[in-house]
C-alpha cells in the first residue's frame, strides 16, 4: 500500500483528479467518439474545468475555514471530487429506487429521493473527514482502477483509426437530371416538414392501446392530413434516417463502404458539405428558401445559407446534456428552464411566425421535434418529465402529446398557410422491446413509423404514396416545386455495433 502523507496537498489534489476526471474519460468511449467532434470533447472538458474550479476554491476556503476557527486540519477537496462522481451515478440508482418501491409506495417524488442521494453525498463526505487515510486510499484504488478500464480502450481505439480518415465514405450526388423537368403549372408552395422523433405508425400504438385508431385517422383527416400506412423509416437511428432527408438517397447500403464514424452525418454533413446537400441545391433551384427549427438533441448550426430557428447559440450543447445526462443537473436545468429543453420545436417555431409571420417567399422549414421522443412528457400539461417510473407509460403520454401538437400546429397553418404542404414523420419507431434482448422484434419496431401527410390530391395520383423517408422529401419536392425526381425502392436499414460500418436490411412488414 502506498504511504500518503495528508499533509501532502499535492498528492490529495492529484488523488481528487483522478476520480474527478473518471466520468470524463469513461464518457469517451469507442461508441461516443464515433459522433463526437474534437469540438464537442473541448467542450465537454471546459464545463469540466469550470466546476472543477469551483470544486477548488470551495474546498480551500472551507478547509481554511475550519483550521481558523477550530484550529482543525480536514482534507476535502478529493472528497468533494467524489461525491461529484457519485452524482454520475444519480439516475441509475435512482430509476432502480423507483422500480423496487413503486409495487409498494407508488411513484416517489423526485425532488425527495434527490435530497436523500445528496445527504448520502454529504455523508460521504462527512465519513472520508473522519477516516482519512483509509477514505484517500480507497478513493485512489477505485480511480485508479476505472481510469485503466476506461483508457485502455481509448487507447486501442485511437491507435486504430488515428491513420484512417474520419468521417462518412458515401458520396453526395445531386440529380441534376430533375431540374429542367419543373412543372411551372405548379405554385410553388411552402413546405413544412416535421420529424416526430421516435413516432410508431398508429397500427402498433393502437394495438396496444395507447390511442384510438379511428379517432385517431379520423383526427388526421379532419385536420387535412392523409395518413399513410405501412411506411418504414429508411434507417433505425435518427442521424442517418435525417441524412437520408437532406440527400433524397440512402447513403449507406449493405454493398457501401464502411464508414467510421458519424461526423459527417447529420447534423455534420451541413458544416462540412453544405454546398452540396442536394435537398439545399434543389431549394436553391426553386428560389425557395430552408429555415431549420432545431431542439436539445440536434440544434440548428448557424449559416448565411439558411434560417436558423433554434441554434446552437440559444440551447443548451447535446453533448453536455448527454455527458451529464445521468447527474441531476440535467433534472435542475429542465425544471429551471422548462422552455429551454428544446422538446418542443413545432410550438417554438409557431411562436417565431407569430413574432414574424411566414416569409413572402417560398420556403422549406425543417422542424425537429424531439417527441415522441424521451425525455418523456406528462399526460396533462406535456410538460417533460424526465425520469418516468416505467418507459411505456412516459411514451404513452408523449406519443399524445405529439398528436395534440399535431392538431396544434395544423388549426394554425391551415389558417395562415392553406396551400401548403405539410409533413408529420417519424425518423424511426420506438424499440419497446430492446431492454427484454428481443433484438429482431426491436428492429421491426424502429422500422415501422408514422407518416402524415397534407398536399394537393393530385400530387398523390401523380407521383404516388411515399412511405420511406427518401421518397416523402422526393414526393414534397416534386410536389411543391415540379421536380421530377424518382423515388428509390422502398428499404430499411439497421446498424448494430457488433458490425459497426455496415447496414443491414431488414424486412419491416411481412
Amino acid at each position: 500500500m502506498l504511504n500518503f502523507k495528508l499533509s501532502d496537498n499535492s498528492k490529495e489534489n492529484a488523488i481528487g483528479l483522478l476520480i474527478f476526471f473518471v466520468p470524463f474519460f469513461t464518457f469517451l468511449s469507442e461508441e461516443n467518439l464515433r459522433i463526437l467532434s474534437k469540438d464537442d470533447v473541448f467542450e465537454v472538458f471546459l464545463s469540466l474545468m469550470i466546476i472543477l474550479v469551483v470544486i477548488y476554491i470551495s474546498s480551500f476556503s472551507f478547509e481554511n475555514l475550519i483550521n481558523r476557527l477550530f484550529k482543525k486540519k480536514i482534507v476535502l477537496f478529493p472528497l468533494i471530487c467524489f461525491a461529484f462522481y457519485l452524482n454520475f451515478l444519480f439516475t441509475p440508482i435512482i430509476e432502480y429506487i423507483q422500480d423496487f418501491l413503486y409495487p409498494v409506495f407508488g411513484y416517489i417524488n423526485q425532488s425527495i429521493l434527490f435530497i436523500l442521494f445528496e445527504l448520502l453525498c454529504f455523508g460521504f463526505i462527512l465519513f472520508g473527514t473522519k477516516f482519512k487515510l483509509i477514505s484517500i486510499r480507497l478513493i485512489f484504488i477505485f480511480s485508479v482502477l476505472m481510469l485503466i478500464n476506461a483508457i485502455i480502450p481509448l487507447v486501442g481505439y485511437l491507435s486504430e483509426n488515428m491513420a484512417k480518415k474520419s468521417g462518412a465514405t458515401y458520396e453526395i450526388e445531386i440529380n441534376e437530371s430533375a431540374f429542367p423537368s419543373q412543372n411551372n403549372d405548379l405554385k410553388n408552395r411552402n413546405v413544412y416538414y416535421i420529424i416526430l422523433d421516435a413516432m410508431q405508425d398508429i397500427d402498433t400504438v393502437s394495438k396496444e392501446n395507447y390511442i384510438n385508431k379511428k379517432n385517431t385517422l379520423d383526427n388526421l383527416s379532419s385536420a387535412g392530413l392523409k395518413y399513410i400506412d405501412k411506411s418504414l423509416s429508411t434507417y433505425n437511428v435518427t442521424h442517418m434516417t435525417l441524412s437520408s432527408i437532406m440527400l433524397a438517397d440512402y447513403h449507406q447500403r449493405p454493398s457501401s463502404p464502411d464508414y467510421i464514424d458519424g461526423t459527417n452525418f447529420y447534423p455534420g454533413i451541413f458544416e462540412k458539405n453544405n454546398n452540396k446537400i442536394p435537398l439545399i441545391s434543389y431549394l436553391n433551384e426553386a428560389s425557395s428558401s430552408f429555415i431549420w427549427s432545431g431542439n436539445s438533441y440536434v440544434s440548428c448550426i448557424p449559416s448565411l445559407k439558411w434560417t436558423c430557428i433554434n441554434s446552437r447559440h440559444d440551447l443548451p450543447s447535446k453533448n453536455l446534456f448527454k455527458f451529464y445526462l445521468s447527474t441531476p443537473l440535467t433534472s435542475i436545468y429542465l425544471k429551471i428552464f422548462k422552455d429551454a429543453e428544446g422538446t418542443k420545436s413545432v410550438e417554438k417555431f409557431l411562436k417565431h411566425v407569430d413574432t414574424n409571420g411566414i416569409p413572402k417567399t417560398p420556403f422549406f422549414a425543417f422542424i425537429h421535434h424531439l417527441s415522441p421522443h424521451r425525455p418523456f412528457l406528462d399526460p396533462i400539461k406535456c410538460e417533460v418529465n424526465p425520469y418516468p417510473v416505467k418507459s411505456v407509460d412516459g411514451y404513452k403520454a408523449s406519443y399524445n402529446c405529439a398528436l395534440r401538437t399535431i392538431n396544434t400546429f395544423m388549426e394554425k397553418i391551415n389558417y395562415i398557410d392553406p396551400d401548403a404542404i405539410v409533413v408529420f414523420q417519424g425518423d424511426h419507431g420506438w424499440d419497446w422491446d430492446l431492454w427484454s434482448g428481443n433484438y429482431e422484434r426491436s428492429v421491426i419496431l424502429r422500422g415501422r413509423i408514422f407518416n402524415a401527410i397534407k398536399a394537393p390530391e393530385v400530387c398523390f395520383e401523380k407521383y404516388g404514396l411515399p412511405r420511406t423517408n427518401v421518397n416523402t422529401v422526393s414526393f414534397t419536392l416534386n410536389c411543391a416545386y415540379g421536380f421530377q425526381i424518382p423515388f428509390q425502392r422502398e428499404a430499411h436499414y439497421t446498424i448494430r455495433d457488433q458490425n459497426y460500418g455496415k447496414v443491414i436490411e431488414k424486412i419491416i412488414y411481412e
